[in-house]
């Protein structure tokens, strides 16, 4: 055998003809070059292995660039009217003669090589505007393909309602972004939807020619925002696109056709536009996001596609976006006219959100830039589109005509041939089919209704609104409403003298009992009102990112028991929303023909846990009938908020406690026995000394039904003064008006609180107090009452013709809006005109003081948790009724003090008072007091 020799340039072989003899002896030889013309070919494939793969490459590639594979595309593309050298849709693209390789070019990226409906792999896609109108339905399909989703959204006009649906679902992932920045993202296509498109967006309304500087600063911003969103966060989007190597799609607008002179409008047409007029901030915004896109594709050779998109409905519509459709179908269903401006002739085409969304889908994956035409070829009159929501909604409904708008088009409807013959798509919903699903959605979102008449309703099942959106919606509606299953109040029958706390005219509709839920953070106070009353309480855009509560939360709840006394207990006790009728029927098996009977309406008050959020706390305990102490069984007891709750409902001698073990399903029954022990001894000596403790899973639902037992037989029923003149403290305020609102579509402010006393009536005068508090050129602090008329009342969902104490009771007014807008009215006390109490600067109070900060843990010296002193000239936090105010100590002497308030506070003698001090940049609860006199400012008569 050949052996290798050391020497690395000589090489061995045994030759089949050697002549010598000696077989073993190796021959060694220099190394020869046998690259003669007698057999290259073999030495190509045996000696330079690498340079005959380079040459397999350069034939590929000469190959297919010279007979390109036969694309299934192909023959609709060589019957589609393009001839070689022709320009695509009149858009000045010049593509190569070869038709063949005009769709080699086409196709350079996945994203378009395979045909909708033919399974290929999942794509990763991102969605500007993806919580909006049609940027929400967007993701719903291409979820329901398999797709992973990321939607970017700023909330300018998007709603997370529209997709909450979503939330924990893997494929999906929501950002908060505004696309006027950029972001990098690893995807295959993008759709940019992402751009304010409603009217109320870019047009002022003045109708009465006055003109408002604020106004028009907003106008200002918005418009300058609809600027840059089409403009910079087009080439953010387009940027993204070139970097990552994806499709991208924009969604252009039928309004860059402006005021068209030719009628219907095909993609090749110009348009009529007025760059300065009212609406050019939207049409030529997207005229310039085209511009751009087809720039990068040209120059940079980006796979684009455009869509012109033409008048679309259907639900997720914002309610008051000042787009006819939704506009027509808003007054419809609140019995009010039909605003039809100008004479009614203008046309209009109107497609249903799905057959948009069908067309996008289409435009993406297919082979062909565009731009297209997405809309629906019927073409209606203003006037039409009224008489098909008066068929649809309410034949009475009248119609109003007002003066046109500024650069309304006279017509506007689609050529679609293009998007028929090259995607295949043309709408499939009539406006009589698709206006229904529409309505359905509306008339959920506008009164609430828990049922939907229609097999298309399932789709919004998972809509949630916050108690105040509820109430801006309601304070809106003029039509007297009643709940099915719900008792009629009449105000003409109402003697207040024989009203009770369980009168069931009342507790139909409202709460009467207060309960609040406290303890620890994070130990399940939220989820537990949750599971009583379905309704979440947690609302506020921090509160969710942070997943804690910082305001007060209000939820009601009515229990019932099954009216057949052989239903076991505790399955007997059963929960529901305040909406609930008043006899349900018994879901425990064996009973489900028995009815229910309603015993309690009770309102919950989820109390924030944390240590720096206490003087919330102690604004809910002023209102507290009885209490849900929360302790999660997998942690040690007690906790720091555990403590300072217990001795803040102390302060307000709260007796009535029932004590939940929560999360029991996290640990072993020996932990749980062990903890239930240590609860015992932390409450020894407090007003829970006796309080039962229940083993609870608020997650998982287990036990609740035992809670709801306990609600009715260990929290008595509250004496109420129905006699007195009524007293409101406020907890919440807000402005429920809508930007774009006209003068006489304003609504007055309204107030939320929970009545101490008293029945307040719809039509009501009311006074406010301290009200509007100014500071002359002395610096002395002056007050002015607001006086006012209540309009309406609302419990949650619940219309109410008069309003007793518990729960949270909605107040709308006539007052100014710019008033209660942003909890400007927290604090102060509503009531009868001239009943309110006296309005305070200074206080002389009778305090008491804690030994030791309470939820403290100290380091080091056991001085550092003691609680020293009131000191002259200090500042303290008092907390009286739902106020929180500065206060400096004027005066010490034993055990009262003179306090002096930072602003004034409507109160009386006698009241309780929470004291905090600031310990380590926290309020900490340090003691409390009942006040004792104090100096009171003179408040102006009622001026009627």
């Amino acid at each position: 055998m050949a052996r290798s020799s050391d020497n690395p340039s000589l090489v061995q072989r045994t030759h089949h003809n050697q002549q010598n003899d000696d077989l073993s002896q190796p021959v060694l030889e220099p190394q020869t070059n046998h690259t003669s013309s007698a057999n290259p070919i073999r030495y190509v494939l045996r000696e330079q292995r690498f340079i005959f793969v380079f040459i397999g490459i350069a034939i590929a590639v000469f190959y297919f660039t010279t007979f390109p594979v036969p694309n299934p595309q192909l023959e609709s593309a060589q019957n589609s009217g393009f001839e070689s050298g022709s320009s695509f849709a009149g858009q000045g693209i010049d593509l190569p003669a070869n038709p063949a390789r005009r769709v080699l070019l086409e196709t350079r990226n996945v994203g378009g090589k395979v045909p909708l409906g033919v399974k290929k792999k999942n794509m990763r896609i991102v969605v500007t505007g993806g919580a909006g109108f049609v940027g929400s339905h967007l993701v719903d399909r291409l979820i329901a393909r398999g797709d992973s989703v990321i939607v970017l959204d700023n909330f300018f006009t998007g709603r997370k309602e529209n997709l909450v649906h979503h939330f924990g679902n893997p494929k999906f992932e929501l950002i908060r972004h505004d696309v006027v920045e950029p972001i990098l993202l690893e995807v295959d296509q993008i759709y940019h939807l992402a751009c304010p498109a409603s009217p109320v967006h870019y047009k002022k309304k003045d109708k009465y020619g006055v003109h408002v500087v604020l106004l028009g600063v907003l106008n200002l911003l918005c418009e300058l925002r609809l600027h840059k969103t089409n403009v910079v966060g087009t080439l953010n989007m387009l940027g993204l696109a070139k970097r990552v190597g994806a499709r991208f799609l924009l969604t252009s607008t039928s309004e860059v056709y402006g005021d068209p002179l030719q009628h219907p409008q095909v993609e090749s047409y110009w348009g009529n536009v007025n760059p300065i007029g009212v609406r050019s901030c939207y049409d030529e915004g997207k005229r310039t996001a085209e511009t751009l896109t087809m720039d990068y594709h040209r120059g940079l050779g980006i796979e684009v596609r455009i869509a012109r998109i033409f008048n679309t409905y259907g639900p997720r519509m914002c309610i008051d976006d000042g787009r006819v459709v939704s506009n027509f179908v808003a007054q419809a269903l609140r019995k009010e006219p039909l605003t039809v401006y100008g004479d009614g002739k203008q046309t209009r085409s109107f497609q249903y959100v799905s057959d948009l969304v069908e067309g996008l889908m289409r435009l993406m994956e297919g082979n062909h830039v565009g731009p297209f035409n997405l809309g629906n070829p019927g073409e209606f009159t203003m006037l039409e589109l009224a008489q098909v929501v008066q068929d649809t909604i309410d034949p009475n409904a009248k119609i109003e005509f007002r003066p046109n708008t500024e650069d309304d088009p006279h017509k506007r409807k689609p050529d679609i041939s293009k998007a028929k013959e090259l995607l295949g798509w043309e709408p499939t919903v009539s406006l009589r089919k698709g206006l229904p699903l529409m309505v359905n959605d509306f008339r959920q979102r506008i009164f609430g209704d828990s049922k939907v008449n229609d097999a298309g309703s399932a789709i919004f099942d998972f809509v949630t609104f916050d108690t105040t959106q509820l109430l801006a919606v309601y304070f809106q509606v003029t039509v007297k409403m009643s709940r099915k299953g719900l008792m009629e109040q009449d105000l003409s029958k109402l003697d207040v003298t024989k009203l009770h706390p369980l009168s069931p005219e009342v507790i139909s509709r409202q709460a009467t009992i207060n309960i609040g839920t406290i303890g620890h953070v994070a130990h399940g106070k939220s989820t537990v009102v949750k599971a009583i009353s379905g309704v979440q309480t947690v609302r506020f855009k921090n509160e969710l990112e942070r997943n804690i509560t910082i305001k007060l939360g209000y939820a009601n709840a009515k229990i019932y028991i099954c009216e057949d006394e052989r239903c076991p207990r505790p399955m007997a006790y059963k929960a529901y929303g305040s909406g609930k009728e008043d006899a349900p029927l018994c879901d425990v098996p064996g009973f489900e023909n028995c009815r229910m009977k309603l015993l309690r309406h009770v309102s919950f008050v989820d109390c924030p846990g944390h240590d720096i959020l206490m003087a919330t706390m102690l604004n809910g305990a002023a209102i507290m009938d009885g209490a849900l102490l929360l302790i999660a069984a997998n942690e040690s007891c007690p906790q720091p908020q555990t403590s300072e709750h217990l001795a803040a409902v102390e302060i307000m001698r709260l007796q009535h406690i029932i004590i939940l073990q929560n999360k029991v399903d996290l640990i072993q029954e020996n932990v749980a026995i062990n903890q239930h022990e240590a609860i015992r001894k932390f409450i020894q000596g407090t007003v829970a000394d006796n309080a039962p403790v229940v083993p609870i899973s608020a997650q998982l639902k287990y036990n609740i039904d035992v809670v709801c037992e306990y609600i009715v037989k260990k929290i008595p029923i509250p004496e109420r003064n129905f006699i007195s003149p009524p007293n409101m403290i406020v907890i919440r305020s807000f402005d429920v008006n809508k930007p774009g609102y006209e003068v006489d579509e304003i609504r007055g402010g309204v107030a939320g609180g929970s009545i101490l006393r008293g029945v307040l009536k719809v039509n009501q005068f009311i006074e406010v107090r301290p009200g509007i508090v100014v500071k002359d050129e002395s610096g002395n602090i002056k007050c002015t009452p607001i006086y006012s008329r209540i309009v309406s009342l609302y419990a949650e969902q619940n219309e109410l013709q008069f309003a007793v104490p518990g729960g949270l009771i909605g107040v709308g007014t006539t007052m100014d809006p710019t008033l209660t807008r942003a909890d400007r009215l927290v604090g102060q006390v509503l009531g009868e005109v001239g009943s309110l109490p006296e309005v305070f600067v200074e206080l002389e109070v009778n305090f008491f003081l804690l030994r030791r900060l309470l939820g403290v843990r100290t380091k080091g010296s056991e001085k550092q948790g003691k609680v020293s002193k009131l000191v002259k000239g200090e500042i303290l936090m008092l907390n009286i009724g739902s106020m929180s105010t500065g206060a400096r100590v004027l005066a010490v002497r034993n055990d009262l003090a003179k306090l002096q308030l930072t602003s004034p506070v409507c109160t009386s003698k006698g009241e309780k008072i929470a004291l905090s001090r600031r310990v380590e940049k926290h309020w900490r609860l340090i003691g409390w007091g009942q006040i004792q006199a104090g100096t009171t400012l003179d408040v102006p008569p009622c001026p009627i």
